[in-house]
């Protein structure tokens, strides 16, 4: 069977910056496009030299040497690559998955929605992100949802007997972010643990860290309270997803936490992560959250809110018998949702 000719634009992951959503989301994506093995794929990756790999994908559209190009990027950056492929060739069908909340909170940057309407397909990752891309005149038929996908692992979901006041062992599993909430979720551990004689939660924090002078500083403070209290401790990079073994590290922990503040929070891949472990999430109510999570297999607190946190924690170590291991199995049955053989099922439908 000839193999299709398709142009994959995105940032890929690098040694530096390796734990952002858009490059990890963009490799999944690129994985499972090669195991399907239907496609020769032309690779432009944007993490590298932007200005070289943009000439490199205008000479490969100058020149018809794809049959489809695929773009896996925030709405920006993505529809300026489209807004350029179609400058020379408007007819190369062209497919685009956006990577995160659609254009909310960038208003003020420039979107090329018009060539964005041009694509045969689109690929979002919520309702919500669907409805505002139909709002700027994208077609229904066109939009197709998809928040996230992972590779498909042999795993099996660990179960856990816990006793009365059992200490639980808690995982942040995000960039080491304020706006990722971890700043609120340290006070709320440190507070509620100043109440016992001896810690109740004990909290893993595992992420990477951006170049800005800001985020360097934050990551300084959650180090320094990291050395100060016994029941904290800093992974840093040294806990992340690298195959079947890092998922196994995960089943370790009884509870993940997820306390974004992020307004542009869409479909986090830690709780896939979480999915596939089979550890139950308490996330906090970002926009979407209701796209990914459920009653049946997460606890929720409300957005930036250290009080309504701190009392499901509570609630949890409270419970913890009767509500984690109901919501383990039950999350861990939701990672065969978003596996790459789904996503390369939709990616057929899709006619790519």
């Amino acid at each position: 069977m000839k193999k299709t000719r398709l142009l994959f634009i995105a940032p890929l992951p690098t040694k530096r910056m390796n734990f952002d959503g858009e490059r990890n989301k963009s490799r999944d994506v690129f994985k499972a496009l090669i195991k399907s093995n239907k496609y020769k794929i032309k690779l432009i990756d944007l993490s590298r030299n932007k200005f070289l790999q943009i000439i490199k994908m205008i000479f490969i559209a100058l020149f018809r040497c794809y049959d489809a190009a695929f773009v896996c990027k925030c709405i920006v950056g993505g529809s300026l690559v489209l807004h350029i492929l179609n400058k020379i060739s408007k007819k190369k069908p062209k497919y685009f998955y956006i990577v995160g909340n659609g254009f909310e909170g960038l208003e003020s940057k420039k979107i090329y929605f018009d060539d964005i309407n041009l694509c045969t397909s689109v690929i979002v990752e919520s309702k919500k992100v669907k409805q505002s891309m139909i709002s700027k005149g994208l077609e229904d038929k066109k939009i197709h949802i998809f928040p996230c996908l992972k590779p498909t692992y042999e795993i099996e979901c660990v179960n856990r007997s816990y006793k009365a006041k059992q200490p639980l062992k808690l995982i942040y599993f995000s960039r080491i972010n304020p706006d990722k909430g971890l700043g609120d979720l340290i006070d709320v551990v440190i507070e509620i643990n100043r109440r016992f004689s001896s810690p109740i939660l004990y909290l893993d924090i595992s992420g990477g860290v951006s170049n800005e002078p800001g985020i360097k500083e934050f990551n300084e403070h959650v180090i320094e309270q990291c050395k100060t209290h016994d029941f904290l401790r800093y992974l840093g990079m040294n806990l992340k997803i690298e195959g079947l073994d890092s998922y196994k590290k995960l089943q370790a922990y009884d509870l993940h936490v997820f306390p974004s503040r992020f307004k542009q929070e869409c479909a986090p891949g830690s709780i896939l992560d979480m999915f596939i472990a089979g550890v139950p999430t308490l996330s906090s109510k970002f926009p979407s959250y209701k796209d990914l999570l459920s009653d049946d297999n997460s606890f929720f607190f409300e957005q930036g809110s250290k009080t309504d946190l701190e009392n499901k924690l509570l609630y949890i170590f409270e419970n913890s018998q009767k509500e984690l291991n109901k919501r383990r199995f039950s999350s861990f049955e939701q990672r065969l949702k978003y596996t790459d053989d789904k996503f390369l099922e939709l990616i057929e439908q899709m006619g790519v």
